[in-house]
């Protein structure tokens, strides 16, 4: 094999690389530039036991500085991305993007009504007579403070200006229409308001009866309400500092404040109905609505032309059928309300139970059940009144149930008797009344064509020439990422949507992950924009103050893209959209409040093609061939309202109660407490 005799090193090198075990000297081997080791420290891999010699078993390997192989450090570092990352700095503390607030809200002050301009009028030549017996007494008004709404003052003084006539007298006795108006205000509450804010002490100075004695008679309110005296006290507002002594005169400045008094407050009848009684933006960061416009000036007109004073007044109210609705069933309640018991406690009720609640049980289903089930069941009722649930009972049951939308199983447990009585009286009113004062903020006619949001309902509904075409489920913004209270018109449906990151989220959800891993971005397959250009996320720094951080972030289109096949765009300042999701799981769920603050629909492509005017089929073949952000425009108005109402009618009419997912209702309620406690003067 060897022309000559090989050294021991050459022997060592071939067997090492043949896995040749062979007897090795000590010394021999120290000559050789290698190192023994006894076995029992052995090495791994493919230098264990390749030299062994004798009962000293040992191996042989090059020295540790030659065996040693170490990378360089720059070697072992892993790219995330094909950029130079952006130099870490100090980190600028993380101030998150904070959502809106409740604000912490304050009536209006009332401001005294400027009669300077009424003192001056001078009858007009055609209409001498009966206009001069009237302007004589506005000269009284100087010595006058009446206090109300800035626009209630200035639509008073404007139509006096134009049309220096009584509404309200016949000489210097309160006339019928008088008495009309009264009462209108007297039944206040059928239209979910307070009557307290419309209240008008009747002017009766001591030794004083003349205006008295004249409204000493029934007034009728609206509906089926038994006739009311009017309360003969004096007011503040209407008699002032009038001198009882000055008999004839103290009636003339009674006649004249008691004109301006009533028809103040008519005005502010009618604009609490037709745009309710405070301004939505007024209560929090949550509520976008422009405040709707009153005609006052209109409304005294209408009067002055002969309609009725409820009339001229009511037909200020919101138009939608819903409205209508809502106040039927608050006149239902009213009369139910002192009659209807509560169901305290928890119950379990079979067939062959007795529990003195379930008398109680019955006779709320005699009072709320539809009509048509009480038809169809009332005799049997009425032989099973009492303790016990009879077998008798259970079909009726079973069809309470299922016209509620519960399980028909005849038990009747927590979930059968929220759905039956959700609510007391008393509690459902209180609903009904938040519920028609929010539809006040909307537009009168919210349009034949529409799409309306409940969020507290989790539902959203399409409408076609005004009557509900479809509905679905909807998830609605989290109670920290609360969805607005706004209405918009969509423009735009967009399929295989990027979903462009807001930056409250970046700020608030990944800001702390990428000053820990820079490239996270570009992991996830989100597209980083800065200055105009597409960048790696690894090259920005994130650790900057979050101000400065102009940048623009978006997910690629695609199966766990967050907006899933499509969105609907409404273009607003709060970036709030319908689109699809691929979290599809979370619409089986009763409570439904998870998003950032969009609204996820159970059903997009139905959605899309409501408003597109075609059919399902139509948007799945434009989804299989459409670019990545195509958009089709919206052809027509359709205006889309984001609502929170805890009180709704379905399309059956049957008025349902909600939870009030975000607190809303009670923040509402102390704020019209302090409009009435302002109104007070």
């Amino acid at each position: 094999m060897f022309s000559r005799r090989p050294s021991l090193k050459t022997l060592v090198i071939v067997a090492f690389g043949l896995g040749i075990a062979m007897p090795v000297d000590p010394v021999l081997a120290q000559r050789a530039d290698v190192r023994l080791i006894s076995e029992r420290g052995g090495l791994p891999g493919v230098f264990s036991r390749i030299f062994r010699g004798g009962n000293d078993r040992r191996i042989i390997r090059r020295a540790p500085e030659r065996r040693v192989i170490r990378r360089a450090p720059e070697r072992r570092v892993i790219r995330r991305s094909t950029q130079r990352a952006a130099p870490r700095r100090a980190a600028a503390p993380i101030k998150k993007v904070a959502p809106p607030t409740f604000k912490n809200f304050n009536a209006p002050a009332m401001t005294s009504v400027d009669f300077a301009a009424l003192r001056v009028i001078r009858p007009e030549r055609p209409n001498l007579v009966a206009s001069g017996l009237f302007l004589g007494l506005l000269p009284r008004l100087e010595s006058y403070e009446l206090k109300t709404e800035p626009e209630v003052g200035e639509a008073l003084t404007a139509f006096y200006a134009s049309r220096p006539q009584s509404l309200w007298l016949d000489g210097l006795t309160p006339n019928r229409n008088a008495r009309a108006a009264l009462a209108l205000l007297a039944s206040a509450e059928d239209d979910g308001l307070r009557a307290a804010d419309y209240a008008l002490g009747i002017p009766v100075p001591g030794g004083e009866p003349v205006i008295a004695q004249s409204l000493a008679i029934p007034i009728t309110a609206s509906g089926d309400r038994k006739p009311q005296m009017p309360k003969l006290t004096p007011s503040p507002e209407t008699t002032g500092a009038i001198d009882s002594e000055r008999s004839r005169d103290s009636a003339r400045d009674l006649a004249v404040r008691f004109e301006m008094a009533l028809s103040a407050r008519l005005l502010r009848y009618g604009r609490d109905i037709a745009i309710g009684r405070l301004d939505a933006n007024a209560l929090s960061g949550f509520h976008d609505l422009p405040r709707q416009s009153f005609d006052g000036v209109a409304l005294l007109n209408a009067v002055a032309d002969g309609e009725t004073p409820a009339t001229a007044a009511r037909r200020l109210a919101p138009k939608d059928p819903a409205y209508a609705r809502l106040l039927t069933e608050l006149a239902d309640l009213r009369s139910q309300s002192s009659q209807l018991p509560r169901i305290e406690g928890r119950v379990l009720w079979k067939v062959g139970a007795n529990d003195p609640r379930f008398a109680d049980f019955l006779t709320i289903v005699e009072a709320t059940a539809p009509s048509t089930l009480l038809d169809e069941y009332r005799d049997v009722l009425i032989a099973h009144r009492g303790e016990t649930y009879t077998p008798e009972l259970v079909s009726l049951v079973k069809a309470l149930q299922e016209n509620a939308g519960l399980k028909a199983d005849g038990v009747i447990g927590p979930r059968t008797i929220s759905g039956l009585v959700p609510v007391s009286p008393a509690e459902k009113i209180e609903k009904i009344e938040l519920a028609l004062e929010r539809l006040r903020w909307l537009p009168r006619e919210l349009g034949e064509r529409r799409v309306f949001i409940n969020q507290p309902e989790y539902v959203a509904r399409y409408y076609e020439n005004g009557v509900e075409d479809t509905q679905m489920a909807v998830v609605v913004g989290t109670k920290t990422n609360q969805t607005n209270f706004f209405y918009d018109e969509i423009e735009t449906v967009v399929f295989r949507p990027y979903w462009g990151l807001p930056r409250s989220i970046i700020v608030n959800e990944y800001l702390a992950k990428l000053r820990a891993d820079p490239g996270y971005f570009d992991r996830r397959g989100y597209e980083v924009v800065k200055g105009g250009r597409q960048v790696s996320s690894s090259a920005v720094n994130w650790w900057a103050s979050p101000s400065k951080l102009n940048i623009g972030v978006r997910q690629k289109p695609g199966p766990k893209n967050a907006l899933g096949e499509l969105k609907i765009l409404f273009p607003n300042r709060h970036n709030i959209y319908m689109h699809d999701t691929p979290t599809k799981h979370l619409f089986a769920r009763s409570t439904r409040a998870y998003s950032h603050g969009c609204v996820r629909l159970s059903d997009p492509r139905l959605m899309a093609a409501k408003i597109l005017g075609t059919d399902t089929s139509n948007i799945v073949s434009r989804l299989g061939s459409a670019t990545n952000g195509e958009r089709q425009a919206v052809s027509g108005n359709i205006p889309v309202y984001l609502g929170y109402f805890t009180a709704w009618p379905d399309r059956e009419g049957r008025v349902n109660v909600f939870d009030d997912v975000y607190g809303r209702d009670a923040h509402l309620l102390k704020s019209l407490d302090k409009v009435s406690g302002s109104r007070t003067i």
